[in-house]
């Protein structure tokens, strides 16, 4: 547990380090010449600034851990960004399977563009508790770290009208020894489609979550898990952007024939639904501050402990949620 607290720790570390080194950038930019070429040059990058920003809308469709924010591709973050880093806390009001109790989330996440519409998102998230019917452990226990690779197939239309569709794949890796992090590999599929009208955007999306076996056999196992979405967002002026995405999640049962006598599988079909509503406020030209919340509009109903499915990268899943992230974009 002391290297998962270090780890911790040096996440907080970095993070420090480049607000440190944005701020003294912003002084050094304030130094500047004033004579009739750079004044010119000032209103150009002012004009610049407060112009709608080109569209690159889609919607997050993947799902991210609890209490996370959006991708940098979703429907809330607009302009093109070659490189997204961001840190991000979050805490889950548990209330499921007759289990309730307090999770705290903390977690980095990075997004990269490529020139040849190709796209790529990491993450990784740690969790802790102190309630002893969620987990035995208070210190902070690894989550799953996240892979996702996307297409950008279509692209048209000019940038106040832009329609776009992605196609991605996204890989959750299992870990062992943790009450949060499941032991199952998980893959993932999907596709996005989003249209901008002016300071509008709307999007929908779906995919499909291949659940693995977990190699822990106190672990719940469930099938595979349906995920259809929908998202709006507003473009207020260049520095406000509001958005909210509701999203249904449907988990199957598991297969009784799992090969495994010691397996406890999901023994019916589950569906939830979840709302989230977003801000994001522009701090510097690099740096966003974004605050949300995901609202369970309908909860899983089973008599098992879904706790034991180890759904804590769903948003959603075992109950409402607050956060807070800053984005670094380069």
């Amino acid at each position: 547990m002391k290297i998962l607290k270090n780890a911790t720790y040096l996440n907080y570390y970095i993070f420090c380090a480049l607000l440190i080194t944005i701020v003294f950038a912003s002084k050094a930019m304030a130094l500047v010449d004033y004579s009739k070429n750079s004044v010119s040059n000032s209103s150009s990058k002012r004009s610049a600034k407060f112009a709608a920003p080109s569209a690159r809308p889609s919607i997050q469709s993947s799902s991210g851990a609890q209490s996370r924010p959006s991708s940098s591709r979703s429907v809330d973050r607009l302009g093109p960004k070659m490189l997204v880093l961001s840190s991000y806390y979050g805490t889950t009001n548990v209330s499921v399977s007759e289990a309730e109790g307090r999770v705290d989330t903390i977690g980095v996440a990075g997004h990269v563009e490529t020139p040849f519409h190709i796209y790529g998102d990491i993450s990784y998230w740690q969790a802790s508790s102190s309630d002893e019917a969620l987990v035995e452990d208070s210190d902070y226990q690894k989550g799953n770290p996240n892979l996702k690779v996307g297409f950008n197939w279509l692209n048209m239309g000019p940038s106040s009208y832009a329609a776009r569709v992605d196609f991605f794949g996204a890989l959750s890796i299992g870990v062992d020894k943790s009450e949060f992090g499941a032991s199952r590999t998980d893959k993932e599929v999907g596709a996005n489609t989003s249209k901008r009208f002016e300071n509008f955007i709307g999007a929908i999306g779906a995919s499909l979550i291949l659940v693995g076996r977990p190699k822990d056999t106190q672990e719940l196992e469930i099938g595979n898990i349906t995920r259809l979405s929908a998202a709006l967002g507003w473009v207020v002026s260049s520095d406000i952007r509001l958005a909210v995405e509701g999203a249904a999640y449907k988990i199957r049962s598991a297969s009784e024939d799992s090969g495994n006598d010691d397996q406890n599988p999901l023994a019916d079909d589950l569906s939830f639904s979840v709302v989230s509503p977003k801000i994001f406020l522009g701090l510097t030209p690099f740096m966003e501050l974004e605050l949300g919340a995901h609202l369970r509009t309908k909860e899983p109903s089973t008599e098992q402990n879904l706790i034991k499915a180890k759904l804590h990268n769903i948003s959603g899943a075992y109950g409402n949620s607050v956060y807070g992230g800053l984005s670094f974009s380069l």
